[in-house]
């Protein structure tokens, strides 16, 4: 089976900083994120958001907005998914 042949898989991920062609992306408040192309990405809604002010990340932490960082829903290649570790 080809990359292209695979299913996205469905995740939800903490949405830490986003640039004009990724996003920063991390599992929960104190991780370390996944740099992750917007160009992979589908099918994504805001499902929540975390607290106002929490720590964002672990390197180089920033602070959540006082309106909370959005939690995300979203599709990803599996291909990529895979290679980020996000599944098995």
């Amino acid at each position: 089976m080809s990359k292209q042949d695979e299913e996205p898989v469905e995740l939800t991920m903490i949405l830490f900083y986003k640039t004009e062609k990724a996003v920063l992306m991390g599992s929960t408040e104190g991780s370390n994120g996944i740099w992750l192309p917007k160009s992979q990405i589908t099918e994504q809604r805001i499902v929540g958001r975390t607290k106002p002010g929490v720590r964002l990340g672990r390197n180089k932490p920033r602070l959540a907005p006082k309106e909370g960082a959005p939690i995300v829903q979203f599709k990803l290649a599996h291909w990529l998914a895979a290679n980020n570790h996000l599944v098995d």
